[in-house]
């Protein structure tokens, strides 16, 4: 026979089992103190009484446990009990008085004095929901952090005192907040789970200071880019951390708590205003269709992939010569949206027979053509591959678009087709004529203009991060260099919205906001890394390189602008193009490329962005018969 024993220890590892031992001694507890106060003595003493008391402590142990369980008295974490579980106990206490007086009535027993029930009601509840607080307040006490990184939270509203709180409920986090900072006046000196406010924000450099802040968390969602930037510069020691909430358009509801504090990035700090699309109109035109993005392994094309997933078109067809790309999309695709059909084809767009194999086999309803070398300095000295992919790769794949009868065909083009100076730009300007001169059918073909996009493959973000991470220098071009920035889901988002607004051929561009010195842009970064400019990591400028210019544009010489009704996107107007002119043109092209000779290629180039431009007209015979004759052939 198995000796019984009782462990104290092991008794507490059952906290249900110990809530029951402690209720029932609460129910004892309380009818005795009722009687006392009553009668000042714990049993009444007259005869029709006490069998009365002996019955309600019979009804009460038996009920009350009961009742109490199915209130979820028992199984709730009191460590982190709130008003609402006090509610609740309120709730299940007067309905157990209720249900004794109930069994009273029905087994046909006298009652208590009805002081004495009122009485033992209230110690009840206040002995139920007091060791419950009790509880609370242990685990706050207990898990209240001793160290760890010294914090300083910027914003004393709903969403500071969340992130607070858990700090101080989670030991494992290794965060010590020291206190808030408030623009309102009226909080300062007010004190927010025992940690003051200190004041306003002039006062974070001497915290920072005198407190050893390793971190500030800026818990105030609607901060705006100057906002950041301005409690960057206080932090004055750029290895304090900042960090930041969501901004209210990204958050899913109520005020953010501590998992959803990320780290400040330099998107944050360049002012760039949240996206509104229409996403209905977005959805119609994806969701159940097929849809095809050429260029799915780079940058725009990858974000382009995440975000059509979501409207769950019938197939995402992803083109990219790069196998290694399609397979990192891929792979993530298969995380987010497992149940999206895809198609991964290894595919140049300069190949007509592959091509054509792509779009006989899955006849899309809309192509985003995002294929194309982008990299200024690189086509500058590759000119004949920029032509080939950019220009012969974009109107194969428009033309093939239009013989399928694809629904509606978007290029993504450049700031840099704007009065083109480098090669790079030149050919996006072309493949712009291209789309353009081929509407007119079943296909709507609309173009879309923007600038740089922060953190694509090759842009000068990631660039600057390696060189901090190797120690530095960071290289700039020139000091007054500038661009125009904006974040790839933005640009993605607006394009997707251009897209639906086109009614063919027309050419949209993006509000890109106001030009950003890369000068400032390295600064941030090298903040935000938390290394000082020029002290820590050295910026060394080295002059333009081949094809680049000091300031973009965003409108060519004669284009005129046109409102649309998306407040961050503008059509641009042109004369009207003479597609027969252009296709001998863009054959003519074609034909200097098959030689082989850069200088030839370059030079026909040029003449043909020259004569497209929008404030020149060229007759549409500028060319002889026989060569017009020569370049009918080549076109055919």
């Amino acid at each position: 026979m198995v000796p019984l024993s009782f462990s104290p220890r092991g008794f507490l590892r059952h906290p249900r089992l110990l809530l029951v031992v402690v209720d029932s001694a609460a129910i004892v507890l309380a009818i005795l103190i009722a009687n006392t106060l009553r009668f000042d003595e714990p049993f009444p003493t007259a005869d029709n009484q006490f069998p009365a008391f002996h019955r309600w402590l019979q009804f009460d142990l038996l009920l009350t446990p009961i009742i109490f369980y199915f209130f979820g008295l028992y199984q709730s974490a009191w460590r982190y009990a709130s008003i609402r579980d006090m509610l609740r106990i309120a709730q299940a206490v007067l309905l157990r008085t209720a249900a004794v007086i109930l069994a009273f009535v029905v087994f046909g027993h006298s009652g208590l004095p009805r002081s004495v029930v009122v009485i033992d009601t209230l110690v009840l509840l206040l002995a139920i929901g007091g060791f419950r607080l009790l509880t609370r307040v242990h685990g706050e006490l207990r898990l209240r952090p001793t160290g760890g990184r010294a914090v300083l939270i910027v914003g004393a509203g709903q969403s500071g005192e969340m992130i607070v709180r858990e700090m101080l409920r989670r030991r494992d986090l290794d965060y010590s907040p020291v206190g808030f900072v408030d623009d309102d006046p009226d909080k300062h000196g007010v004190l927010i789970h025992g940690l003051p406010v200190f004041g306003g924000r002039d006062e974070i450099s001497e915290i920072v200071r005198t407190r050893g802040v390793k971190e500030v968390i800026v818990a105030v969602p609607s901060a705006s880019a100057a906002d950041l930037r301005d409690i960057r510069a206080r932090c004055g020691d750029p290895k304090v951390r900042l960090k930041a909430v969501p901004a209210v358009n990204e958050m899913l509801g109520g005020p953010a708590g501590l998992r959803q504090v990320r780290e400040v990035a330099v998107e944050d700090l360049l002012g760039r205003e949240p996206v509104v699309l229409d996403g209905e109109a977005i959805r119609r035109d994806i969701e159940g269709h097929p849809v095809l993005v050429t260029g799915g392994g780079g940058s725009i094309g990858r974000e382009l992939a995440r975000q059509l997933a979501a409207l769950k078109p019938s197939r995402l067809i992803l083109i990219d010569r790069s196998e290694n790309n399609l397979f990192a999309i891929g792979l993530e695709l298969q995380a987010c949206a497992p149940e999206q059909a895809v198609s991964y084809c290894i595919a140049d767009i300069q190949d007509e027979r592959r091509m054509r194999e792509i779009y006989a086999l899955f006849r899309p309803r809309v192509v985003y053509h995002a294929a194309a070398y982008k990299h200024v300095p690189m086509m500058e000295f590759n000119p004949l591959e920029a032509v080939g992919n950019n220009i012969l790769g974009t109107r194969l794949v428009a033309r093939l678009a239009a013989e399928f009868e694809v629904g509606r065909f978007v290029l993504i083009s450049t700031d840099k087709a704007v009065n083109p100076v480098n090669v790079m730009g030149k050919t996006k300007r072309v493949a712009e004529l291209i789309v353009q001169s081929l509407n007119g059918g079943g296909t709507r073909f609309i173009a879309v203009r923007f600038g740089n996009v922060l953190g694509s493959d090759g842009s000068v973000v990631p660039i600057f991060r390696q060189q901090i991470a190797a120690g530095g220098p960071v290289t700039v071009t020139h000091p007054e260099i500038s661009r125009y920035f904006m974040t790839i889901p933005e640009a993605v988002q607006l394009v997707m919205q251009a897209g639906t607004m086109g009614t063919g051929g027309e050419i949209f561009m993006l509000d890109m906001g106001q030009p950003v010195k890369i000068v400032d842009l390295a600064q941030n970064i090298i903040e935000l890394s938390g290394f000082r400019p020029n002290v820590d990591i050295d910026i060394v400028f080295t002059g333009l390189r081949p094809g680049e210019r000091l300031h973009e544009q965003l409108y060519m010489d004669g284009e005129e602008t046109q409102p649309t009704a998306h407040g961050k996107i503008v059509m641009l107007s042109h004369p009207p193009l003479d597609p027969h002119t252009l296709a001998l043109s863009v054959a003519d092209l074609e034909s200097a490329l098959a030689t082989r000779e850069p200088d030839a290629t370059l030079a026909r180039l040029t003449e043909l962005v020259d004569a497209f431009a929008p404030n020149r007209r060229v007759p549409s015979d500028h060319v002889g018969d026989a060569r017009e004759a020569r370049l009918r052939e080549a076109y055919t």
